[in-house]
């Protein structure tokens, strides 16, 4: 029989625990003073009786928040701890514990029990919000990481020195998040009293105050950027990339200056052909130049262009192109490329309109991706340029696939400038590839050529 009492003694301590077995929080009074300056003086007393003897206790003060999907972080400073009415110092130390600035006091050598009274205040700079018509402190005045339960809490908000009529207040309480009301009287001096009994654990106690513009001085315009910036890194890592792109562009990829002038030029470099000789001029393609690197190939004899002329009203002007030698002794792999491309059906002639129709020939199909490279050995680059835009293109590419591939992770505000910051690796790589000086001399030869 004493088994069975002894068991259901112990059922009942696990499962229906009472307050006698726990600590708690007999009273806690917040006084918040707002001033002139735009910060907030909080003063708090806390009855705390302990259930057996501790060291003491945590004190976590929410510094972080989000509004509209970003970051704001208030500055909290000058943190003091006194014991019964503010006359002996007390032991603490504070550290950053999530979302929170925690407050840890008491003696690590030295133990208390019973009832005991904790002063607690602190300056906090970055608790007001500023709207169009109105200046509002909206303020987790005790926290929702208390462990213990709170007999009974007053928080008491003086409003900005002048600031008598039009203020509102607004208070909830209960778990984060919670809309619940709580009581609000205001006193005669001009005092917003909010009023609570029991809080149970992780309940809390959040109040609203606004009154008119002009009572207390809003921070200036640079002081919000930049704080919003420094909360809010993700956006500025678009700006720090520019400036560090930027400055890797001028230290490796900007190309030398040249002290050859522009003139007209009546023939093009020795050495280049149509497709190089373009290349040097904006790193591209065009189709132009592939119809050029065509007649270039003519006049080196490896093929023949024979013009048919149209048939019928609606016929067009066609091309006939024969080869008439074979690709393996043209020193360019590009031009030898073009070749095979041109020849890929077979017979040594075909119809430039059976090319376009069957092959869908474009400068791209033609993959003169190889005439970098080839520049390259010729020393007009540092470094084969293809690969250099690649390795930032893939830089910038994989940021913007992880973005979207984990989206879900990021959300809208974070994922923006995470964006912009790929979109800036690449569109500054881009122009990373860096000529040489015999590159950017020859550049401003086919400038002269274009000139003329």
């Amino acid at each position: 029989m004493k088994k069975i009492i002894f068991l259901f003694a112990l059922l009942a301590v696990c499962f229906f625990p009472t307050q006698a077995f726990a600590d708690r929080i007999q009273s806690y009074i917040v006084l918040i003073q707002i001033n002139a300056d735009s910060t907030i003086h909080v003063e708090e007393r806390i009855i705390y009786e302990f259930d057996s003897p501790k060291h003491g206790i945590y004190r976590d003060i929410p510094f972080k928040y989000r509004r509209d999907g970003f970051r704001y972080n208030m500055d909290i400073s000058d943190i003091y701890v006194s014991s019964e009415d503010y006359l002996m110092p007390m032991m603490f130390s504070t550290s950053t514990e999530g979302d929170n600035v925690r407050i840890k006091i008491g003696d690590p050598n030295q133990t208390v029990s019973g009832k005991q009274t904790y002063y607690i205040t602190y300056d906090v700079d970055g608790a007001l919000n500023f709207f169009d018509d109105h200046d509002e402190l909206y303020w987790n005045a005790i926290g929702n990481n208390w462990d213990v339960s709170i007999l009974g809490s007053i928080v008491q908000v003086e409003p900005p020195p002048g600031a008598t009529e039009n203020v509102n207040r607004d208070c909830f309480v209960g778990p984060m998040g919670s809309t619940t009301p709580c009581r609000s009287t205001i006193n005669d001096e001009n005092k917003i009293q909010f009023y609570n009994e029991q809080l149970a654990l992780s309940e809390g106690v959040t109040v609203v105050v606004g009154w008119p513009k002009g009572f207390v001085t809003e921070p200036s315009a640079f002081k919000r950027i930049a704080n919003f910036l420094l909360d809010n890194v993700f956006f500025s890592l678009p700006f720090i990339g520019l400036i560090v792109m930027l400055y890797v562009w001028h230290r490796a990829g900007r190309d030398p200056i040249s002290k050859i002038p522009i003139t007209a030029q009546y023939e093009p470099p020795p050495g280049l052909t149509p497709i190089e000789a373009g290349f040097l001029l904006d790193e591209h393609n065009q189709p132009n130049e592939v119809t050029a690197e065509i007649i270039y190939l003519a006049t080196l004899g490896y093929l023949k262009i024979e013009r048919i002329p149209k048939q019928g009203w609606l016929g067009k002007d066609d091309f006939k192109l024969i080869k008439l030698k074979d690709e393996k002794d043209l020193p360019n792999s590009f031009d030898r490329n073009l070749m095979r491309t041109l020849f890929v059906l077979g017979p040594p002639e075909v119809l430039l309109s059976s090319l376009r129709k069957k092959l869908k020939i474009t400068r791209d199909t033609f993959a003169l991706h190889n005439v970098g490279k080839e520049l390259t050995k010729l020393g007009y680059y540092d470094k084969d340029p293809q690969k250099v835009k690649s390795i930032y293109m893939g830089v910038g590419g994989f940021i913007l696939f992880s973005v979207f591939y984990f989206f879900g992770n990021f959300g809208l505000p974070t994922a923006v400038p995470i964006v912009l910051l790929g979109a800036v690796i690449m569109v500054v790589g881009y122009f990373m590839p860096r000529k040489t000086p015999k590159g950017a001399d020859t550049k401003q030869l086919i400038l002269g050529l274009k000139e003329y």
